[in-house]
C-alpha cells in the first residue's frame, strides 16, 4: 500500500497513506464498542441473550465490510484517479444521511473515508471546494454519530 500513485505528492497525500488504515481501524473500533454497549449493557432480564450476541455479530460483520470497502477499495482507486473531491464529498454525505440509521453503523466507515479524502485535496488546485465540504461533513457526521449513540444509550 505504501507505494501507490496519489493525486499529487503533496506532504498531504504522502500522510494519507499513513492514516488510511489507523483510520479505518479507528471507525471500525469506535463503530463496534458502540453497538457493543449498545446491544450488551443494560439487556432486560427477559432478553434472548443468544439473539442478542447473534445480532451483534451480524451488525458487525457488516460494519468490517464497509470499512474493508471504503478503504481498502475505494480511497486507494481515488487516489490513483488524481481527482478526489467529487468521491470524498459522495461518502462524506453518504457517511451524513447514516447519522439517521445510527444504528446501521455505516456512518462512520463512509464519513471518515471521506474526510480523509477531502483532506487530500485541501490544497489541490481543482474540486478543492468539493474537497474542503467533504473534510467538514464528514467530521461532523463522525461527531453527530458519536453524538447520537452516546445520547441513546444514556437513555437506557
Amino acid at each position: 500500500m505504501t507505494n501507490l500513485p496519489t493525486a499529487n505528492r503533496s506532504g498531504t497525500s504522502i500522510q494519507v497513506h499513513k492514516l488510511m488504515w489507523p483510520t479505518a481501524v479507528g471507525a471500525l473500533v469506535l463503530t463496534i464498542s458502540f453497538m457493543a454497549i449498545g446491544t450488551f449493557a443494560n439487556l432486560p432480564e427477559d432478553a434472548d441473550a443468544a439473539f442478542s450476541a447473534e445480532q451483534f455479530v451480524t451488525r458487525s460483520g457488516i460494519v468490517l465490510a464497509a470499512v474493508v470497502l471504503v478503504f481498502a477499495l475505494v480511497l486507494p482507486w481515488a487516489l490513483r484517479r488524481g481527482s478526489t473531491g467529487l468521491i470524498a464529498l459522495s461518502l462524506s454525505l453518504i457517511g451524513m444521511i447514516f447519522v439517521f440509521g445510527y444504528w446501521t453503523g455505516l456512518s462512520p466507515a463512509f464519513a471518515a473515508g471521506g474526510a480523509l479524502l477531502g483532506w487530500v485535496g485541501l490544497d489541490a488546485a481543482k474540486g478543492r471546494g468539493l474537497s474542503q465540504a467533504a473534510f467538514v461533513i464528514g467530521l461532523l457526521a463522525v461527531i453527530s454519530f458519536s453524538a447520537i449513540y452516546v445520547v441513546s444509550l444514556m437513555g437506557k
